[in-house]
């Protein structure tokens, strides 16, 4: 964005008058915020391509409009919009880049038998542990997350107390991320894709 704003700027005639000055850089950082905003928003991804066709015209129309001083006002709203369109072209970037190291579909409810590390200290309730485990390169490369929460219910017989660090060999089930809608409870998907958790 600083980068655009410099090339923008260095276009201006050194002899004009009654013109507007134009917005400072830093407020190019509110749009920009604005559109990572609208990006978590939404129900559904914008495709890229979209937002980029979409951020392609916008220049355009900035540098067709320049050597018109006097719309000034809207050479700045078109950069707060070009600024809030980043915002939503980064967010949906990232967010594409962490749903793709979900767990694959294909493997799905099918028993999977897979080395892995536990990564963080066990969450012990009543009747079950509930794990955060790092699988090794192996299956990783299978298609397996890097990271997967695990419940080990207290029937399971084990020949050592888990704990960090320790490398086992595990069979189980897994499932992509998902949770209920509940506005007065945890988003228990939310939480997973924040955690980088790729599989339950």
């Amino acid at each position: 964005i600083r980068y655009l704003w410099r090339r923008f700027a260095a276009l201006r005639p050194i002899n004009r008058t009654h013109h507007t000055p134009a917005p400072p850089c830093y407020l190019l950082l509110y749009p920009w915020l604005v559109g990572v905003w609208y990006c978590q928003q939404q129900s559904q991804l914008i495709p890229l391509s979209i937002l980029f066709c979409s951020l392609g015209m916008l220049l355009v129309c900035l540098l067709m409009l320049r050597q018109f001083w006097r719309l000034s006002i809207l050479h700045s709203l078109l950069l707060l919009l070009i600024a809030g369109l980043i915002g939503t072209i980064w967010g949906t970037w990232r967010a594409e880049q962490r749903l793709n190291t979900r767990l694959h579909a294909t493997l799905e409810n099918i028993p999977l038998v897979f080395d892995a590390v536990i990564c963080a200290l066990p969450d012990v309730s009543i009747d079950r542990t509930r794990l955060i485990v790092c699988p090794d390169v192996k299956a990783q490369q299978a298609g397996i997350p890097a990271q997967i929460s695990l419940n080990v219910y207290q029937k399971t017989h084990l020949a050592q107390p888990l704990q960090p660090e320790q490398n086992w060999r595990w069979q189980a089930k897994l499932k992509r991320p998902h949770g209920t809608l509940n506005f007065s409870g945890l988003d228990a998907e939310l939480w997973l894709l924040e955690q980088n958790i790729g599989a339950t």
